[in-house]
């Protein structure tokens, strides 16, 4: 993807994304997401998106007929580079009190440190220390 097409794409992700979302979500029934904790050596990885505040954990909305697991791998691997098959599932949680959005959350466990961000959707991640996550 050349340079300019990659800078139209962040900026609408960065700028346009935010306004448009809650539409997106308004007129559409159930939104499914998945959330991943990996992990590395009693360590967390954290994202940081271009369209929102704070650090959160890799993931994002699952494509129609696709599989909650296959959906939390291709996020993944999306947004940071990382080939994960080991998941475990720990359920799925309501997000708002219209019951319109749901989201699954897993966990997994990786050898390596190593990630590679997409830079449109990710402009940041990081490995902290377990213990830090209460700090967040």
């Amino acid at each position: 993807m050349n340079i300019r097409i990659k800078r139209i794409v962040k900026y609408f992700i960065s700028n346009l994304y935010p306004f448009v979302k809650p539409l997106v979500c308004f007129f559409s029934s159930t939104r499914y997401g998945v959330k991943v904790l990996v992990f590395c050596d009693n360590k967390l990885l954290l994202i940081k998106n271009t369209y929102t505040n704070g650090w959160s954990l890799p993931g994002g909305g699952v494509k129609k007929n696709e599989l909650l697991k296959d959906a939390a791998i291709r996020e993944v691997y999306e947004e940071v580079g990382i080939k994960i098959n080991n998941l475990k599932e720990h359920g799925s949680f309501i997000l708002s009190d219209k019951g319109s959005g749901k989201i699954a959350v897993f966990s997994c466990t990786v050898k390596s440190t190593q990630f590679k961000i997409d830079g449109l959707e990710v402009e940041e991640a990081k490995w902290i220390n377990i213990g830090e996550v209460s700090r967040l």
